[in-house]
């Protein structure tokens, strides 16, 4: 008994100033309170660490080849981006609102392009079929590090700035034993780490690969322990139903919080603070004439606030928000998967997951083809936020609509 109250009086005062004032800075210690560590050691979630190994960059070739891509422009757009100081009301945000992402949005690492039967080379700014998620190199790169944290490895993406276990359970559990997996990882303090948990719906979405094929849609190279199958994640629609993100690619949805609800479960520490009493103007409407555009401040996207309700086949729709002159601007676009899926904010109402103005509950085209069946294309719809990835291009049965976006 004795032996357990000393570990807990341990871990409560682990928290305390008096007890990090020691033993700062050091391979797998906390940071100093300035977020340096001591000699090459770099800060990773408040850890040092010794950083990625050499033998991690020299295996990264497609990933050095995708961010090849990025152009300064697009460094340009994002720094653009990061200065704004709008109006008095825009609130700088150290949280979140609960069920929304809490960083502009990851690129989907999709860089070929299809038609609506094959691969095709990515055509020119003026041929019918430019502007798919292929045509636009991302707009900041995707780009994870393996580290060493207290002698395991751990994977932290530098975008997100997430820290993902490379555990993940051997076979399907209930939602209850995949939150008791993650709180293993708790009780031995992984990686220095005590905020171990199941990933929300938009952090799991996040090391999605949208143009792997023929394998787990991820990183195969950080995540070699993902399988082709369903994940738990923390983010529920009603009261038992939790989301879960299929990386094998067929579908991703939510299932009943049951025991006969059976899915992997894989394991996140985040310092992002969730918190639902948040309060923040998010949508900012700018008016030119007749027409209405929605700047998003999380994002620092900029969206049309209405779309036409026409039900057009994917391909139209492609070329439609690049012939698109609205708001008196011709750079629109369609928005890729990842794009769209921002919009979702969920756990507010019941068949309602999104709070984006005028909205509705309806199917909307993404620029993202589906790499494992090129004849289908990604589709986001809101009633419930999930990512449709079975919807042919070449038929519209769904009243599928199209909404554009551009960079602002």
């Amino acid at each position: 008994m004795k032996y357990f109250l000393f570990f807990i009086v341990l871990f409560l005062l682990s928290g305390c100033d008096a007890f990090k004032l020691k033993d700062l800075g050091g391979y797998g210690e906390p940071c100093f309170e300035n977020g340096l560590c001591e000699g090459a050691l770099i800060c990773i979630q408040n850890v040092c660490s010794e950083g990625v190994e050499d033998s991690d960059q020299s295996e990264e070739s497609d990933q050095s080849d995708q961010s090849d891509q990025s152009n300064d422009s697009d460094d340009s757009d994002e720094s653009d981006q990061s200065d704004e100081s709008d109006d008095s009301d825009t609130v700088e945000k150290e949280t979140c609102n609960f069920g929304e992402l809490c960083w502009k949005v990851v690129p989907t690492q999709q860089t070929r392009c299809f038609s609506d039967t094959g691969h095709i080379d990515c055509p020119e700014p003026s041929e019918s079929g430019f502007g798919q998620d292929g045509s636009y190199p991302p707009f900041n790169e995707r780009t994870f590090e393996n580290v060493n944290l207290s002698g395991t490895y751990f994977v932290h993406d530098t975008v997100t700035d997430l820290l993902w276990s490379k555990t993940t359970t051997d076979n399907l559990v209930s939602f209850s034993d995949a939150g008791t997996f993650c709180q293993a990882l708790n009780n031995s303090g992984a990686g220095g780490k005590f905020n171990w948990r199941l990933p929300y719906l938009h952090e799991l979405v996040s090391i999605v690969n949208f143009d792997a094929v023929n394998q787990p849609m991820t990183d195969g190279f950080y995540f070699p322990h993902i399988k082709k199958g369903k994940y738990w994640t923390l983010t529920k629609l009603g009261y038992e139903n939790y989301y879960y993100v299929d990386f094998s690619g067929k579908s991703q949805f939510y299932t009943d919080d049951s025991d006969t609800g059976q899915n992997y479960a894989t394991c996140v520490s985040s310092d992002h603070t969730y918190d639902t009493e948040l309060k923040f103007n998010r949508w900012n409407e700018i008016y030119s004439g007749t027409d209405t555009m929605v700047e998003d401040r999380l994002t620092g996207l900029e969206w049309q606030k209405v779309t036409d309700y026409s039900t057009r086949l994917w391909k139209d729709a492609v070329n439609y928000c690049e012939s698109l002159t609205f708001a008196q601007k011709t750079d629109w676009r369609l928005p890729d998967v990842n794009e769209l899926h921002s919009l979702a904010t969920y756990e507010n109402e019941p068949e309602q997951q999104t709070t984006f103005p005028g909205m509705g509950s309806d199917f909307y085209w993404t620029s993202t083809t589906n790499a494992n069946t090129i004849e289908n294309a990604w589709v986001v719809e809101f009633k419930y936020g999930i990512l449709k990835p079975e919807l042919q291009k070449e038929e519209n049965i769904n009243g599928i609509y199209t909404i554009c976006v551009r960079n602002r």
